[in-house]
């Protein structure tokens, strides 16, 4: 298992830097498309994926699929167990099925009894499931990006709720909240039984508006908040467009090594199995060699080992 050890992780007694990649869909599709997405992110160096434990009307047995495969190449996986966002699933959807007719604000899913009940039989479904002495997931999220409005207190309280519940189902796996780092970071690193904290980068216009440069002192604010919580933080997703893309993941990914970050995810990697062909956006990469940074930064990485 991954455990942590200060601002970093370990695993079989050895340092664990974590290189790797974003796939939400490889717990949602067969097996040919899944192999075949395996194989490309392996043959880029990652060590970790990042997908997703959302519900899925298939079943879940595509994602049974996903954590043997996962043991069989020696892979780990973070799982988010819900998404604050509409695709799959997400918040909304609970709310809607819990008090239909009603309008309410995607926030309510923090404080409603019923949602967090709901949630909580969810979580159990999914941990329960024979999955607590895999070797193969790292950590248990509680939600892809969970946000909190002017007042944060009630996520905050789902959080402090949520983490020792997922812990008293399955002590062996970490648990992170899964934010992207934009409010409350060392609130959320204080709660015991959040293992690490998580944030995100995204510079273009329409999402953080930030230059590109703005990445290292923003890795290195949640590294500080990760020393002040003595917990490991990753960048855990990351995505720029254009023609100097490589570069700049260059950069990000030196400054998470050489500021002692615990380790960073690429968003996204994206399949050509027709089956998932479909799942991608501007971000999305399909092989090592279109982002040969990756590589480079894993063997980096392991030499801090």
């Amino acid at each position: 298992m991954v455990r942590t050890a200060g601002t970093g992780f370990t695993a079989e007694g050895s340092p664990f830097p974590v290189v790797g990649v974003n796939c939400y869909f490889l717990s949602r599709c067969g097996d040919e498309a899944r192999e075949s997405t395996l194989a490309s992110i392996q043959a880029a160096g990652a060590n970790t994926i990042r997908s997703t434990a959302f519900h899925n009307p298939a079943g879940l047995g595509q994602l049974d699929a996903l954590v043997a495969a996962a043991e069989r190449a020696g892979l780990r996986l973070i799982l988010p167990l819900v998404n604050y966002w509409d695709d799959f699933d997400g918040m909304s959807g609970y709310l809607e099925r819990l008090f239909p007719g009603e309008r309410l604000a995607r926030e309510e899913f923090y404080s409603r009894p019923q949602a967090r009940a709901a949630f909580q039989e969810w979580i159990a479904t999914v941990v329960k499931r024979g999955y607590r002495d895999s070797p193969a997931i790292l950590a248990w999220e509680l939600a892809n990006e969970p946000r909190c409005g002017r007042d944060c207190r009630p996520m905050l309280a789902w959080i402090a709720e949520m983490a020792p519940f997922v812990k008293s189902l399955d002590p062996n796996h970490l648990v992170a909240a899964g934010d992207e780092g934009h409010a409350v970071v060392d609130e959320i690193l204080a709660i015991p039984e959040i293992d690490f904290g998580t944030y995100h980068f995204y510079p273009a216009a329409h999402q953080m508006n930030v230059p590109p440069a703005y990445g290292r002192e923003w890795i290195a604010r949640h590294i500080d908040a990760g020393r002040r919580a003595n917990k490991p933080v990753l960048l855990e997703e990351y995505g720029i467009a254009g023609p100097y893309r490589d570069a700049w993941y260059a950069e990000w990914q030196s400054a998470v090594c050489e500021l002692g970050g615990a380790g960073d995810l690429v968003w996204m990697m994206g399949g050509r199995h027709p089956e998932v062909a479909a799942y991608r956006d501007e971000y999305t990469v399909y092989s090592a060699e279109e982002i040969p940074s990756l590589a480079r930064h894993a063997a980096a990485m392991l030499r801090r080992t």
